[in-house]
């Protein structure tokens, strides 16, 4: 089944199997699917190299599937659909070549917040940066049509809670109801 370059080792202890391969070639035959109950990671891949840990491509231009896609059902909120740390770069890339739909989509069916952002270090970082380079869109456009306040600033520290700059020849601020 596994072909000459490649082993297959089973571990009933750790209800698992390892599948190698020598000389760089594969070992699963596509499309695959599988299950695990364990404690340990059901797949994981590690990359020594300088290559990517994984590449992922929908080719055919009119699918409406994901090209990934990963789901959890847990209900602790600890767990998360995807965790993503970098020790140097950025932990989360996201380039659209798409001329209408959003780089970043996000929603929440719940109660809670759908993003939160947040900085755990005493950095002078700021923790969300917008810039936007020409063109006629606005920066930043909340369009909300709740009953309470659309933006609202709550600020604990002895700064300021909104500073305005405008180094441009158009208004800081305009203000209309």
């Amino acid at each position: 089944v596994a072909g000459a370059n490649v082993t297959i080792t089973p571990n009933d202890a750790g209800n698992s199997i390892t599948i190698a391969a020598a000389g760089g070639g594969g070992g699963l035959t596509l499309p695959y699917s599988g299950s695990a109950t364990s404690s340990s990671d059901a797949f994981s891949v590690t990359q020594a190299g300088t290559a990517r840990v994984g590449y992922f491509a929908v080719t055919n231009t009119t699918t409406s599937s994901d090209a990934f896609r990963v789901q959890t059902s847990s209900t602790n909120s600890n767990s998360d659909a995807v965790s993503a740390f970098a020790t140097g770069g950025n932990a989360i890339e996201a380039v659209n070549n798409s001329a209408t739909q959003p780089t970043f989509y996000a929603y929440n069916s719940g109660s809670g917040p759908v993003a939160t952002f947040g900085n755990s270090s005493t950095s002078t970082g700021d923790i969300v940066r917008i810039t936007k380079n020409g063109g006629t869109g606005k920066a930043l456009s909340v369009n909300y049509t709740g009953t309470t306040n659309a933006v609202y600033i709550e600020n604990n520290s002895s700064g300021t809670g909104l500073e305005l700059k405008q180094d441009g020849t158009g208004k800081a601020a305009y203000f209309h109801i």
